[in-house]
C-alpha cells in the first residue's frame, strides 16, 4: 500500500529502496521487475487508476471499490468508485491523460479479482 499510493508518510519505502527491493509488475505485455526507487517517483507522482469492465461494470465498481473506500463515508466512496474506467474508450482516455502528464507507465487496479477483468483490460488497450 505505501508503495502504490505514493504517500509521503510511507515509512517502509526508504527501507525497501535501501535494501534494493524489486517490484514485480504484471500486465498485458507479461511480467517484469522494476527497482522500487523507479516505482516511487515522488509524493503522489503515480499513474494509477481503477477499472471495471464488462456487462456489470457499475455494480462491480460500487461493490468492490466503494466498499473498500467505505471509510470515506457513502458519498466519498461513491466518488472513488465512480472514477473507475467502465469502458474501453474511458480506459484509453485515462492512459492518454497519464501520458499527457508525463507518465510513461500506468497501474490499473481491477474492481474484481476475476481474471476476466484483466482480459477485458487487455482488449481495451489493444
Amino acid at each position: 500500500g505505501n508503495l502504490c499510493n505514493g504517500s509521503p508518510a510511507a515509512d517502509s519505502v526508504p527501507a525497501l529502496i535501501a535494501a534494493g527491493a524489486v517490484a514485480i509488475l504484471a500486465g498485458p505485455q507479461g511480467r517484469r521487475e522494476l527497482p522500487v526507487e523507479d516505482v516511487m517517483l515522488g509524493p503522489r507522482k503515480l499513474a494509477l487508476g481503477y477499472y471495471s469492465l464488462g456487462p456489470n461494470a457499475e455494480e462491480l465498481a460500487q461493490r468492490s471499490i466503494g466498499g473498500y473506500y467505505g471509510f470515506l463515508g457513502e458519498e466519498g466512496a461513491k466518488q472513488v468508485a465512480g472514477s473507475a474506467a467502465r469502458s474501453a474508450e474511458r480506459v484509453k482516455g485515462v492512459v492518454a491523460a497519464f501520458e499527457a502528464s508525463g507518465c510513461d507507465e500506468s497501474i490499473f487496479f481491477p474492481s474484481d479479482g476475476d481474471p476476466e477483468q484483466v482480459r477485458l483490460l487487455r482488449e481495451a488497450l489493444d
